[in-house]
């Protein structure tokens, strides 16, 4: 039986969250889909402050020195690391639609942000399109936003 280290605290907590077998603890480390090693993060995060200064730093100091385009937040979840100029624009573009009849493209531009926060491209993507088809029905009174309206109407 192994002996109790906060490794092996770490290592079965790691286990039981996201099914990822680490009982050996080798020095090797195991292949896992990013989503899992992302969770991985976290969890080495909240259970290490413990047992070694400031983890938050140390895990933002390797994914600057890599180049990885992830930021923590205070208790270690990892989110995408958005510029502050995506953020203002983001903001602004959010702020420029307050009138009554945008509703909908600020809604769909309010959902941009959680769905970066959680690794969905896919959505965030569509958020954006579902704000600018808002934005051309209400401006043109078109019925959507397609190739044939855009040539129509712009």
């Amino acid at each position: 039986m192994m002996a109790y280290t906060p490794r092996v605290e770490i290592a079965r907590h790691i286990s039981s969250e996201i099914g990822v077998d680490f009982s050996y603890l080798g020095g090797d480390f195991v292949r896992v889909s990013l989503v899992d090693f992302l969770d991985i993060v976290t969890i080495f995060c909240q259970m290490s402050s413990s047992y070694i200064d400031d983890p938050v730093a140390r895990v933002e100091r390797v994914f600057r020195e890599e180049n990885l385009s992830y930021s923590l937040g205070e208790y270690g979840g990892v989110h995408y690391l958005v510029d502050a100029e995506f953020h203002s624009s983001l903001q602004s573009s959010i702020a420029g639609l307050s009138a009554a009849d945008f509703i909908a493209a600020r809604e769909a531009l309010e959902r941009v942000q959680p769905a970066l926060d959680v690794d969905n491209t896919r959505d965030a993507i569509r958020a954006v399109y579902d704000a600018a088809e808002n934005v051309f029905k209400v401006k043109f009174g078109a019925s959507r936003l397609g190739a044939s309206e855009i040539g129509r109407d712009m």
